[in-house]
């Protein structure tokens, strides 16, 4: 089984902190690069390494989920 070894996690501080401590006791070789909405999304992801992965909350600050 393949594992994601990058993710673009964007949403509010909660549901990061949550994300982040689930991730970290499945696998500590995650990377997980995180945004608070979704202009700081697509910023990470203009100036970043591709992620394997993004996963972003639909109700975001400034650029909703829908817009990024």
């Amino acid at each position: 089984m393949s594992t994601f070894k990058r993710i673009i996690l964007a949403d509010d501080a909660d549901d990061i902190e949550l994300f982040q401590s689930v991730a970290k006791e499945c696998n500590e070789s995650f990377r997980i690069v995180t945004a608070g909405d979704g202009l700081k999304l697509i910023e990470l992801s203009e100036n970043e390494e591709p992620p394997d992965v993004v996963i972003l909350d639909l109700n975001m600050p400034r650029m909703n989920g829908l817009s990024a």
